[in-house]
């Protein structure tokens, strides 16, 4: 049960990472025009 909880915050973690990163690539994108 100890390993329950660190798994949702990797996985919440990883979906703000893929959520930043693509806001980011986006911008860049967007800038670079």
């Amino acid at each position: 049960m100890d390993t329950q909880p660190i798994l949702v915050q990797y996985q919440t973690w990883d979906s703000e990472f893929l959520s930043q990163s693509l806001i980011w690539h986006l911008r860049v994108r967007h800038c670079r025009r």
